[in-house]
């Protein structure tokens, strides 16, 4: 087998047989960086939440999914395409994250406000789809929205979407962007979604993510945290149809299973 020249990378200073070629396709300069220093870079992007604008390290020109899988191991194009696809699935109307404080976990629920009530497949609790909140056990949607109005408690409901109390001076945060990994006033770090402590997630790695967390080890590669499933097979639980206004509040425990990897892919790469 022929080895590779090795040539000098100008950013790690170290000689390398890998570097990208071509990075993107509106590049016109020399490739200087090495491919490792690649990885580096896009996979230090992904961790601070930018998955649709990761510029090239030697130029302004950004990469684009196919340049991404071209670049970097499969590992960490696994995580990256894992990653995007999450960041699609907030994009959609229909899809809620659980609202039990250190569940992490989200999924696509089509019955909309005629079935309100949806209950997430990894821990079981309940929120309501119309307005994003814990399940209002006491009160239907519209008196829930009439409380609104008036009730200090459905406030508080409404106002516990945005923030989360730092598990250790309790002082409440709110979050409207960026990465899950948060810093607290009080210098606690911990994860936005399972609120786990981010010293122990940076000095032991990211099975001390809550089991449930889309950032747990065994979740970076696979979207369902139970069957072990790639994105490819990505399936999200939708509803029934249910078109009476009139009916009670419906549950999704009866969630049927559908794969929408395939609309999903498609909005990732076209939306870039």
């Amino acid at each position: 087998m022929r080895k590779l020249k090795s040539k000098h990378c100008n950013i790690c200073y170290s000689d390398s047989p890998k570097f990208p070629s071509p990075i993107t396709s509106k590049c016109t300069h020399s490739v200087l960086a090495c491919t490792s220093c690649f990885e580096k870079h896009i996979e230090s992007q992904i961790e601070k939440g930018i998955l649709q604008n990761i510029k090239c390290l030697q130029c302004d020109e950004i990469l684009d999914y196919h340049d991404i899988k071209r670049i970097v191991n499969n590992e960490l194009f696994q995580r990256y395409d894992v990653a995007l696809l999450r960041h699609t699935l907030r994009q959609m109307k229909d899809f809620r994250w659980c609202k039990r404080t250190n569940c992490g976990w989200g999924q696509i629920h089509n019955g909309g406000d005629d079935a309100p009530i949806v209950t997430c497949k990894a821990c079981g609790a309940k929120s309501c789809f119309t307005h994003d909140v814990p399940w209002h056990e006491d009160s239907s949607c519209s008196k829930f929205a009439e409380q609104l109005l008036r009730d200090t408690a459905a406030n508080q409901a409404y106002y516990d979407r945005h923030t989360k109390n730092c598990p250790k001076c309790k002082m409440p945060i709110e979050k409207n962007d960026g990465c899950e990994h948060m810093t607290c006033f009080c210098g606690y770090e911990f994860c936005w979604l399972c609120l786990a402590d981010y010293n122990l997630i940076r000095n032991e790695g990211n099975h001390r993510h809550e089991r449930t967390c889309q950032h747990h080890h065994d979740n970076l590669s696979s979207i369902d945290p139970y069957d072990g499933m790639v994105p490819n097979d990505f399936r999200a639980y939708v509803l029934p149809s249910f078109s009476s206004s009139e009916a009670p509040e419906r549950s999704s425990e009866n969630d049927e299973i559908v794969n929408v990897a395939e609309r999903l892919r498609v909005q990732m790469i076209s939306g870039r």
